[in-house]
């Protein structure tokens, strides 16, 4: 059995409406502030990135797997959650210290 679309059928379906303008609006809205920097205030020229992020993770003996975190005892916890804190405002200053807009 061979099932058959017309194209109104298409055109009108409001399902298909919803989920091809969420996707566009979420990629505009992810995409805007690199794309449109003077209007959304957006920097395509960070000084650090993703590199720096996994190079940290790999410093403190971490992966993306939750289980690296939640098997450490509590005082390890205490001081890796201390470092981490410390790197991340050092290492990835550039996007922690961002602050919004303000008119």
């Amino acid at each position: 059995v061979v099932n058959e679309r017309l194209l109104a059928d298409l055109i009108t379906d409001l399902e298909l409406w919803f989920i091809i303008s969420w996707a566009w609006f979420w990629a505009a809205g992810f995409a805007g502030p690199w794309m449109f920097p003077s209007t959304f205030g957006g920097d395509p020229h960070l000084g650090c990135s993703s590199m720096d992020y996994f190079s940290m993770l790999a410093d403190s003996d971490l992966s993306l797997n939750i289980a690296t975190i939640t098997s450490r005892p509590v005082g390890e916890m205490s001081v890796l959650t201390a470092r981490l804190r410390t790197d991340f405002n050092s290492k990835l200053g550039c996007i922690v210290h961002k602050k919004g807009i303000s008119s």
